[in-house]
């Protein structure tokens, strides 16, 4: 299907997470029973196919829909999620981490 030559085709540039992420916005705008290329969308709202081929062109375009997902939320609530972005990529989820945070020496370490 057109869905799935889209989703092999696109460069995921945050690896399993973006792909992940795209998976359950597709699954919210599929509207049958199946996910068709109109539900595949960027972070942004675009469709897949149309994503900027140009990488300043798709860096400005995060950084908008980034900033546009700050709008309405408290400095605390923003950095709780940062936080624990932070402890889920440098020490993986929370009852999986191999060390505590306190032993290591930088925010991403292996000591």
């Amino acid at each position: 299907t057109e869905a799935k030559r889209l989703m092999t085709r696109n460069h995921w540039r945050g690896n399993v997470r973006e792909l992940e992420n795209a998976m359950h916005r597709a699954v919210l705008l599929a509207t049958g029973a199946e996910i068709d290329a109109d539900a595949l969308r960027t972070p942004e709202g675009d469709a897949l196919c149309s994503a900027p081929a140009d990488p300043a062109a798709r860096a400005a375009r995060t950084a908008e829909a980034v900033t546009r997902a700050l709008v309405g939320r408290t400095v605390a609530e923003v950095e709780r999620e940062l936080i624990l972005e932070t402890l889920d990529h440098c020490l993986g989820t929370a009852p999986t981490r191999p060390r505590s945070w306190a032993s290591r020496s930088g925010p991403c370490a292996t000591n």
